[in-house]
């Protein structure tokens, strides 16, 4: 034992962690320790995440396609002009029109979505239901793989936010026994 340890009470052969550190100090290096374990652990949650939304998207998908299916709709009337004026390479406006379409020898109507100025009499594809009433799509590939982007990046946000508020709070308390502990040390060094 040399002369430093001997004081303390502490062997520091061996040791990596000064013998001047104060219980706050550890329990500061403690939370930013698990604060950093936490948000590395928090990636693979993420991911699971991710496959786990990609995979009920991709099931939920296939169970609309299943139920769904094409039929080719007639407009019934014009749709309207769009005046504004757009550039080359802007997508043209939609306009809802009445239209008819027929499922299984039955006629349906209702309202399609076209591109304005179409004419009465344009075909259009409509997605429908079991029943002959229109329905949404069911999601690409595509928007099946945002979505789970989406989760996944939501996820690390959160939590990363979250463990960061937490290790603020935690500092700023730790810092206030800090000041109180200087201010304590002062007044006895100085009575």
């Amino acid at each position: 034992m040399d002369k430093f340890s001997s004081l303390t009470g502490r062997d520091t052969v061996g040791s990596t962690e000064s013998p001047l550190l104060r219980t706050v100090d550890r329990i500061e290096r403690a939370v930013h320790r698990i604060t950093v374990a936490l948000i590395v652990a928090t990636v693979p949650l993420a991911l699971w995440l991710g496959f786990s939304t990609y995979s009920q998207q991709e099931q939920l998908s296939d169970q609309i396609a299943a139920s769904t299916r094409t039929v080719e709709a007639t407009t019934l009337e014009d749709a309207p002009k769009f005046t504004m004026m757009t550039s080359d390479y802007s997508t043209p406006p939609s306009m809802a029109v009445p239209a008819k379409w027929t499922v299984d020898g039955i006629e349906h109507d209702g309202q399609v979505t076209v591109t304005a100025g179409a004419l009465a009499g344009t075909k259009t594809d409509l997605v429908v239901d079991e029943a002959g009433l229109p329905s949404a799509p069911a999601a690409s590939s595509t928007d099946i793989t945002v979505v789970s982007i989406f989760a996944v990046i939501v996820t690390v946000i959160t939590v990363v936010s979250v463990l960061a508020l937490l290790g603020w709070a935690v500092r700023r308390q730790l810092d206030r026994h800090r000041d109180a502990m200087w201010d304590d040390a002062l007044y006895r060094f100085f009575a």
